[in-house]
Parts: C-alpha cells; sequence; structure tokens
C-alpha cells in the first residue's frame, strides 16, 4: 500500500527529498508526494477510468464539491469520516454521518431531502441520560 498526496509544491518536494534519506527505505517507498502537473496521469494510474471525472483524464462524471454534500461521507470520504468520529475530532461545518440522516418523510427509501435523526442511548456514551 501506498499513500498519494497530491498537488505538492516544489519546496515541499525539496525538503521531503531532503528528509527522507533519514528514513527507513519502506518509508520513502509508501510515500509518494506528486506534484501538480502529475497528478492527472497518476490519477489514471491508480483509478479506473470511469470512475474518474475528465478533468483527470477519465470518463466518468464529475465528482460533486463537499457544498453539494448531504453526509459528511460525502463531504471527505467513507475512510476519513470514520476516522474523524472514531477520534471524536469531527470538523466544525461537517455534515452530519450518513448513519444519523433518515428521510423527511419517514421511509427507507432515498431521498433528497434529509433531517438529523434523534440519537439512540448507545451514541450517547454515558454523557447525559436517555
Amino acid at each position: 500500500s501506498q499513500i498519494y498526496v497530491l498537488n505538492v509544491s516544489a519546496p515541499v518536494r525539496w525538503i521531503w527529498t531532503a528528509a527522507s534519506r533519514f528514513m527507513h527505505p519502506r518509508i520513502r517507498r509508501k510515500c509518494v508526494l506528486i506534484a501538480p502537473s502529475d497528478v492527472p496521469s497518476c490519477m489514471q494510474r491508480i483509478a479506473p477510468a470511469d470512475k474518474l471525472p475528465q478533468v483527470w483524464g477519465g470518463t466518468g462524471p464529475a465528482w460533486p464539491g463537499p457544498e453539494e454534500a448531504k453526509s459528511l461521507e460525502d463531504q471527505v470520504g467513507s475512510l476519513v469520516a470514520a476516522s474523524f468520529q472514531r477520534a471524536g475530532v469531527v470538523p466544525a461545518g461537517a455534515k452530519p454521518p450518513r448513519e444519523d440522516l433518515v428521510p423527511d418523510d419517514g421511509s427507507l427509501l432515498p431521498s433528497d431531502k434529509y433531517r438529523k435523526a434523534e440519537p439512540s442511548c448507545f451514541a450517547c456514551f454515558g454523557l447525559r441520560s436517555c
């Protein structure tokens, strides 16, 4: 597995190059810093074309921006959202997680209009009585 850091400026890449000399070779292999001009070609190598938007050389639909998101997972991705929730550091202005969203009409079908669900006793974690 590797970590790709996209849109890294030249000064940061120079610092990384100097600092990486003191790092374990495995860490150097796992961390890949990508210059802004190389992002499209990098994304084309690591993701299928039908999942990439056209701006990155793919054939898929455009990715929605954070302002169009309906949940925290839509804003930052499922992995980061789960990490935020586990650490208890959900940023200000974040949308509620998908598990806290229910359709306005009470149905189980997807809906464009959502409201925040009431927390269950399990969500309290003993911080208040239910």
